[in-house]
Formats: structure tokens, C-alpha cells, sequence
């Protein structure tokens, strides 16, 4: 497989709400206010509820007229958007008879995640049965949407599972689900290096690139081949490296991003040493310790 597609591969694979608001690695990141969805769980209320689906729905406008993007992932980021209203709904069910009564006020997007959110909570509500716009209706009654229930399954079969652990952290704070990605990334540890190996030579390239100041093309050649390889033994060898990948970048990337989450996963790592994979990188390349070798 040519390493463009493995790119197109990556990138669609990361999703929305997952994806952090900075670059990952190295000098001259670029940090820019987090959507108001990713740090819900830092000040939960009503009103910030309010506010993040306002804005949810506003990406959701301008992500209607993006012919760039496909309909697959505008379906995809409109679920996680789903998840988030459904997750704070579930903890918060007072929400619901609060939001119902400012409902003709809404735009059309915030209408949709909120109706759409209350079904994946698996509640109810009149509205729900009294949708007069047609297009409204269509996209909340859709019959592919998840429900919380089924949306964090044991196992993470792909990178939008893994969005889905990510929503939920964001909406709820609860620890677990960062400790669930935490083990999908502890899973396989050729996994973990060949993922750490990708994004350690894209960080390469990005200094390379800034000191000669012309674009320097990472070198992944050996890395397709040792994927093409492993792939014809295992059938679903590319996609657990995406997983595996996404897992990665983006537990460092939000980490960076944000020290309420570094904190929290330091504190898991502590807990249960397994889970320390900045340890096992390190005792690959012979560098004993846990702390990270790019920050």
C-alpha cells in the first residue's frame, strides 16, 4: 500500500472531537482556544451545555457546504456531537425539561443534536414525536443511530470507537475511558513502537523542514514495508496500527494540550504500571524511564 494512502488512512481515521487543537510535538506549536465540548468535563452546567451545542451546531453549518469533506465523516463528527448532548443528558436528566422549553429558539443543528441526543440517551420526550420539519426529522430519526449503550464496546474494533471514548471523557470526566484508551494502546507492543516510530519521524521532518526551509518528506519506506509485511499475516494488520496510531497521537496530543489530562493519565500510569508506554518505548531504544523522548 503507498504511504499516501496510509496518510489518507490516518487522517480520516482521527475524527472530530478527538482530534486535538494543536500540533503534537516540537517547537513552534500553535495552541488556539479548545472547543467548548473539550472542556465540558472541567466546568459541567446547563448553560455550558447551552453554550457547546451552540457551538457544535455552528461547525455543523459550515460543515454541510465543505465539499472536502465526505458525508461519511460528516456523519461521523455529527454522532460524536450526538454522544456529547447524550452523555450530559444521561447524568443531568433535569437538562432535558430545561432545554425542551427554549427548543423553538434553537437553529437547526442545535434542534437535531439535541433530539439526536436524547434517543442515543434512550429517553424520551414529546418532541421526539412531534418533528414538523421533514429534513429535522430525517436526521433524527435516523435508523444507523448508536446509543451510549452500544457505543463503548469491551473491545475497539476502529479509530471511531476510539472517538467515541474520547466524547465521552469530554462530556463526562470520568477517568475510564481515558484508561480504556490507554489500553488499546498497551495492547501490542510492535504496535505501540511502529506508531511511535511514524510520528517520531513526521516530527523529524517538521525540524528538518524548519531548518532548511523547504519541506523535508518524512522516510517511512522500511515502516510500509514492515506493515505490508505483517499485513499479509494478519488480515487487519493496517487498521490495528491505525488504531493503534490514533491512540497515540492523540493521548499525547490532548495531554499537551491540556494538563488536566496529562495529570490524569500520569495518575492512571500510576496506578497500573502496565499501562506506562512512554516506559516501554523508552526501554526499546535503550533509554531506561518513563518519560517522554519528544516533548
Amino acid at each position: 500500500m503507498k504511504k499516501s494512502i496510509l496518510f489518507v488512512l490516518l487522517f480520516l481515521a482521527l475524527g472530530c472531537v478527538g482530534r486535538p487543537l494543536m500540533i503534537p510535538f516540537g517547537e513552534g506549536t500553535v495552541k488556539v482556544s479548545p472547543p467548548k465540548s473539550q472542556v465540558y468535563y472541567k466546568n459541567q452546567g446547563y448553560s455550558q451545555l447551552v453554550e457547546a451545542n451552540k457551538e457544535m451546531a455552528m461547525d455543523h453549518d459550515k460543515l454541510a457546504y465543505d465539499k472536502l469533506i465526505d458525508q461519511e465523516n460528516k456523519q461521523h463528527c455529527l454522532d460524536l456531537s450526538t454522544f456529547f448532548v447524550a452523555h450530559v443528558l444521561k447524568e443531568h436528566p433535569e437538562y432535558l425539561t430545561k432545554y425542551a422549553q427554549d427548543f423553538a429558539k434553537l437553529s437547526f443543528y442545535e434542534k437535531a443534536i439535541f433530539l439526536r441526543g436524547i434517543r442515543s440517551a434512550g429517553m424520551e420526550h414529546d418532541l421526539l414525536n412531534n418533528i414538523s420539519d421533514k429534513k429535522l426529522e430525517k436526521i433524527v430519526n435516523d435508523p444507523a443511530l448508536l446509543t451510549l449503550e452500544k457505543s463503548h464496546p469491551s473491545q475497539v474494533k476502529n479509530c471511531d470507537e476510539l472517538d467515541y471514548l474520547w466524547v465521552s471523557f469530554f462530556s463526562t470526566g470520568n477517568e475510564t475511558y481515558i484508561r480504556q484508551i490507554l489500553k488499546v494502546l498497551n495492547r501490542d507492543d510492535e504496535l505501540l513502537l511502529l506508531a511511535y516510530e511514524w510520528i517520531n519521524r513526521g516530527y523529524i521532518a517538521d525540524l528538518l523542514s524548519g531548518l532548511e526551509g523547504k519541506e523535508v518528506p518524512p522516510d517511512y519506506a522500511d515502516l510500509n514495508g514492515i506493515i505490508q509485511m505483517k499485513s499479509k499475516e494478519k488480515k487487519d494488520y493496517l487498521l490495528q496500527f491505525l488504531i493503534s496510531q490514533a491512540a497515540f497521537w492523540s493521548l499525547e496530543a490532548n495531554a499537551k494540550q491540556d494538563p488536566t489530562i496529562h495529570q490524569l493519565i500520569q495518575k492512571i500510569i500510576k496506578s497500573k504500571p502496565a499501562l506506562d508506554y512512554w516506559k516501554k518505548i523508552n526501554t526499546a531504544l535503550g533509554n531506561p524511564g518513563s518519560a517522554p523522548i519528544f516533548h
